[in-house]
């Protein structure tokens, strides 16, 4: 679906292009219980374990190293694609033999025998969790309560890096975690404890949510000395044309967690903290509608797309100081750097049209500079469904910040 901008003498501008619709379908999650004892509870079925290679072998490739995530939305996802079945889940528990090494208030660990793991890293382990993790994720997360403790099995799993560890809603009391990445344990536990108490609350909640939701949960247990999450940030910032609304959309990119921890990360900054996003974890609404409804709850007046928008710029400026704020962040400092741009203009008039389609619901940066500020421009998509925010500058200091005036697939707006 391309489309064009054509433009008219100069003026410094910034423009951000969100196109398309996506409609996502609830998974079908299964609800079998986890187990307890001498052996571990699941063993992944092959073609999981499969998917999991898979996609570590996808980064190793892509990237030249393997970057750190979890193994829940691939599980989430075999489940929606039907490739996960409750008969796969079902199955009876290993031979695997675990031994119990921690027992604390809120969580036994378990730890397979053929691994060699310090009395006091899994005592750190538990106590954490015991103590920070386990109080900080129910106020956050767990409106409906009900979990009082927590089983956790640590097992190798697929080497270093890559899957640290997952929930599976086939045992919906334990948490999983590779005995390969246990230097980085806690932030696997402060992750993969959000998806238990997310499974509770709302068990078929889209999964960029959740996954926001779970990096969320990183940081306000350790902010960004949580190096998963810091990671995640970082990688979405280089490339942030990401769907926000699609993980793991057939592609597998570390973006996709960046991009669903920073939208949370912003929502929970600007609307209402710790109350709003626990009431939107307990909402049976899923995704956009559950977002909105939330809002609405908490006597906002805007919708998830006015949110989206105004985040989208947020990624680009980084600045509270203008206006009311909400064009920046508090809880880190990154913005979209002139790199990750989509396309740069400095002589005019020009048109530009898209090479090939846009991702839907992805911001794409588009940076128009001049020293005269008689400037028009002209916007036709192929389709409906486009927002383009212009963010003017002046020798680098915020002038205004317009929603282009898009009436079907035409817009456009003088300077």
């Amino acid at each position: 679906m391309p489309e064009e901008s054509r433009f008219r003498k100069r003026f410094t501008l910034t423009i951000i292009l969100v196109l398309g619709l996506v409609i996502l379908l609830p998974p079908q999650m299964l609800e079998a219980e986890g187990g307890k004892g001498e052996y571990l509870p699941l063993e992944l079925p092959p073609n999981v374990m499969n998917r999991i290679l898979q996609v570590r072998e996808h980064y190793l490739e892509r990237l030249g190293y393997v970057p750190r995530y979890c193994a829940t939305p691939i599980i989430y996802r075999m489940i929606e694609e039907g490739e996960y079945t409750e008969d796969e889940a079902s199955q009876p528990p290993t031979t695997r033999a675990v031994s119990l090494e921690y027992s604390g208030t809120h969580c036994k660990i378990y730890v397979d025998t053929r691994v060699s793991i310090s009395t006091t890293r899994i005592n750190q382990l538990g106590n954490t969790f015991d103590n920070q993790i386990y109080p900080t994720d129910i106020a956050w997360f767990n409106k409906g309560g009900g979990i009082t403790s927590v089983n956790i099995y640590i097992y190798p799993i697929d080497g270093g890096g890559g899957t640290g560890g997952f929930f599976s809603p086939s045992t919906p009391n334990n948490i999983y975690m590779d005995s390969y990445d246990v230097s980085w344990g806690e932030e696997i536990l402060a992750h993969e404890f959000q998806h238990l108490i997310h499974y509770r609350e709302d068990p078929n909640e889209d999964i960029w949510m959740n996954e926001g939701c779970a990096d969320l949960a990183a940081y306000v247990n350790f902010g960004l000395s949580a190096s998963g999450l810091r990671s995640h940030l970082y990688y979405f910032y280089q490339l942030p044309n990401n769907n926000l609304l699609d993980f793991y959309d057939g592609y597998y990119g570390i973006e996709d967690y960046g991009s669903a921890a920073s939208f949370m990360i912003y929502l929970m900054e600007k609307y209402g903290g710790q109350d709003f996003i626990r009431d939107l974890v307990h909402d049976s609404r899923n995704s956009v509608s559950s977002i909105t409804a939330t809002l609405a709850a908490h006597g906002y007046s805007v919708n998830f797309w006015d949110v989206f928008n105004d985040w989208k710029v947020a990624l680009l400026l980084d600045s509270t100081s203008y206006g009311d704020g909400r064009y920046g962040f508090t809880s880190y400092n990154l913005k979209v750097s002139d790199g990750a741009l989509s396309g740069t203009f400095s002589e005019y008039p020009t048109t530009y049209t898209t090479p090939g389609n846009l991702k839907a619901y992805a911001p794409y940066f588009y940076k128009l500079t001049s020293g005269e500020e008689n400037l028009g421009l002209v916007f036709d998509g192929a389709n409906n469904g486009f927002d383009v925010m212009m963010v003017m500058l002046s020798s680098g200091t915020i002038r205004n910040v317009v929603k282009l005036p898009i009436s079907g697939d035409h817009g456009e707006y003088a300077l």
